[in-house]
């Protein structure tokens, strides 16, 4: 009986452990040229909730996360975020999918600085997570027409040539 007892416990520790804590975006402020930059991280932490909860249009924190990482987006000094027709047509409508996508565009820039002006390097790696994301079936992703391209074309090796 200790040893079923001691076995819950360790399992809910763990559990708690695992589980992520939602920022508080609307206490950071984003009125300043500077304080984007300091707000990176936080970005960072939108970014990785979204790529680490299964698409659900009743989370609330995912819908937060996705609003406020958009709202950097369009403020940032630091950034430049080329987006062509590829996330339209890969998300072909769905606005998770989209912002999910934008997800792991910002993921890849804050984390790589130095390519993150290399449009097709930010394409590239984008759509490397987006395909690791959208293959775990954890996730829930309704697969579009052109998602399954790229998940087919990163089986074949065949990622960069997609990107062009």
């Amino acid at each position: 009986m200790k040893k079923l007892l001691l076995l819950l416990v360790l399992s809910f520790s763990t559990l708690s452990v695992f589980a992520q804590e939602v920022p508080n975006y609307s206490a950071v402020s984003l009125a300043a040229k500077e304080d984007y930059a300091k707000a990176e991280g936080t970005v960072l932490k939108a970014a990785d909730y979204l790529i680490s909860t299964p698409f659900d249009k009743k989370n609330p924190d995912r819908l937060r996360a996705m609003q406020f990482i958009l709202k950097w987006m369009e403020g940032t000094p630091d950034f430049t975020f080329q987006i062509d027709e590829t996330p339209v047509k890969i998300s072909d409508g769905n606005s998770d999918l989209l912002g999910l996508y934008l997800a792991c565009a910002t993921k890849y820039c804050i984390e790589n600085r130095s390519m993150a002006k290399d449009a097709k390097a930010v394409k590239l790696n984008t759509l490397k997570t987006l395909v690791t994301y959208s293959t775990n079936p954890t996730y829930k992703v309704k697969q579009t027409g052109e998602l399954k391209k790229v998940i087919k074309a990163s089986e074949k090796g065949e990622l960069e040539q997609y990107v062009g």
